[in-house]
């Protein structure tokens, strides 16, 4: 027997010994027809190994038309296969006092009356919030409902201020005019 032989039988937890090997023929003991015939049945060997191989690689291979580009950085990841995106309760992916996407879509139409230019932004960033969470991008929806919730708060207290300041400056200016 063979070190390689010893080594394959000996260790049965290495690395090498799940790799499948080739029996060890003694050249100089064949005919040169046998010879040409193990060189081929190697080859063959060799060329269904790489087939193989290739196959397994292929199912895995990103298409060309759903490769990043710079304009969609994450269009490997929005390919819609619908047992690969996972579906996660809204109420887990905004801000605490909020129960749903939806609610920050509701509210964000609310805050443009309160400041139309925060609002704005509330509104959009609610948006992508509900359509990251249709693609699965969790982490990508959480981020832009963080982002809602901000601009609505900002929104309510700009409007508030404006509320509570226009007024008296408003009837201040009027009683000095009379």
């Amino acid at each position: 027997m063979s070190a390689t032989d010893e080594r394959h039988l000996g260790n049965t937890d290495s690395k090498e010994s799940r790799t499948q090997t080739l029996p060890t023929v003694d050249v100089e003991d064949q005919s040169a027809e046998e010879k040409r015939r193990t060189v081929e049945s190697y080859i063959e060997h060799k060329r269904e190994q790489t087939a193989t191989d290739k196959q397994e690689v292929d199912s895995f291979v990103i298409a060309e038309g759903f490769k990043n580009t710079e304009d969609n950085r994450h269009r490997e990841a929005t390919v819609t296969v619908p047992f690969l995106v996972r579906k996660t309760a809204s109420r887990n992916l905004v801000p605490s006092p909020w129960r749903s996407i939806t609610q920050l879509i509701v509210v964000s139409y609310v805050s443009v009356l309160f400041c139309v230019v925060t609002g704005a932004f509330a509104n959009h960033y609610a948006w992508k919030a509900m359509r990251c969470r249709e693609l699965g991008l969790l982490s990508e929806s959480k981020k832009f409902a963080a982002s809602s919730a901000c601009c609505i708060y900002i929104s309510f207290a700009i409007g508030a201020v404006l509320l509570v300041v226009i007024p008296p400056v408003v009837c201040c200016v009027i009683l000095s005019m009379c």
